[in-house]
C-alpha cells in the first residue's frame, strides 16, 4: 500500500468511547518513532482536523475515505501551528484518512501520510 499511495508513514487508531464521547486509543505507527505519536497525543491531537472528522459518526458514515485537500483549504492549513509544528517536521504534507466500521459503529481510523515531495524508492 505504501508504494501505491506514495506514502512514507501511517497511523492506525482504534475508536473508543460512546457516541457522545468518542476518542481513540494510543495508536500504532508505521515509518516514525513512537515518540512522534506520544507528542501528537500530548500536544496536537486537539488541533487535528482529520481526527475530528473521522470521529464524527455522521460524517464518517457518509464518506468513509477522505483526502486531506478535500477537508481543508491547504493555503490556510499550511499556516496553522498543527501543520508547521507537527506535520512539517515529520515530513507529512497530505493525508488519506479511512474510517473502518463494524455494522454502523466506527471502530478504527487509518491515516496514510504523504510528504510534500513523492516517495523515492531506494
Amino acid at each position: 500500500m505504501r508504494r501505491v499511495l506514495d506514502a512514507e508513514t501511517s497511523v492506525f487508531f482504534r475508536v473508543t468511547g460512546t457516541e457522545e464521547s468518542r476518542s481513540v486509543d494510543h495508536g500504532f505507527v508505521y515509518g516514525v518513532d513512537d515518540s512522534v505519536l506520544s507528542n501528537y497525543r500530548c500536544h496536537y491531537m486537539g488541533m487535528d482536523p482529520f481526527l475530528s472528522r473521522g470521529l464524527n459518526e455522521k460524517d464518517s458514515h457518509r464518506v468513509p475515505v477522505i483526502v486531506s485537500n478535500c477537508l481543508v483549504n491547504y493555503r490556510s492549513f499550511e499556516r496553522t501551528e498543527f501543520y508547521n509544528d507537527f506535520f512539517r517536521p515529520n515530513s507529512v504534507h497530505s493525508v488519506l484518512g479511512i474510517t473502518l466500521h463494524s455494522d454502523i459503529r466506527s471502530i478504527g481510523l487509518l491515516a496514510v501520510h504523504r510528504p510534500r515531495t513523492p516517495f523515492q524508492p531506494v
